[in-house]
């Protein structure tokens, strides 16, 4: 059975993707703390054994204060008979920037921190299964978000329930 993992620098739009997956049936949790969750060490996770749907983890890089292993990661989710698929997650850099900027972060480090989040992403997807998401593009186009879940092998989502996630571009807040 397939885990996606649900990859992108802090603020990028993990939380909200992972819900999205959620809702098109896959296993999982979105908030910050997740039940597969090892404290501590986002390196490894507890996966339910024989799920007979997807799963979905989320991990931000870095997640919470931890620049972890994202191979050993990986590695750990084939050791629970799991195949991983990787969803790398991309938004305006000044919505990502703007995100952490509010949460405290210091203004001169957070373009170096976004840089070396996607080094490590992509460092470790040479070999694995990966797809690549727009945040802007899902949260303001239900057909292109459709799309993609039909790319990645799940099923669409109905235009109604789309609805119920009430997307929207909250990028928007950043340029007032």
């Amino acid at each position: 059975m397939r885990c996606y993992l649900i990859l992108g620098a802090e603020g990028s739009g993990t939380r909200l993707f992972t819900k999205i997956l959620i809702q098109a049936g896959c296993i999982g949790q979105y908030d910050h703390i997740q039940l597969s969750d090892i404290k501590d060490n986002p390196s490894i996770c507890s996966l339910p054994k024989n799920s007979k749907k997807p799963l979905v983890l989320r991990r931000s890089i870095p997640h919470g204060v931890h620049w972890f292993n994202l191979n050993d990661l990986i590695q750990n989710i084939k050791d629970q008979n799991y195949i991983p698929f990787l969803i790398i997650l991309f938004r305006d850099w000044f919505g990502t920037y703007s995100s952490q900027l509010r949460r405290g972060l210091r203004e001169d480090l957070i373009m170096k921190k976004i840089k070396r989040a996607y080094y490590i992403i992509f460092e470790s997807v040479k070999s694995e299964l990966f797809s690549l998401a727009n945040y802007e593009e899902l949260v303001t186009n239900p057909k292109a978000l459709n799309k993609f879940l039909k790319r990645i092998d799940l099923d669409e989502l109905y235009l109604k329930e789309i609805d119920i996630l009430n997307l929207k571009n909250e990028n928007l807040k950043y340029y007032n």
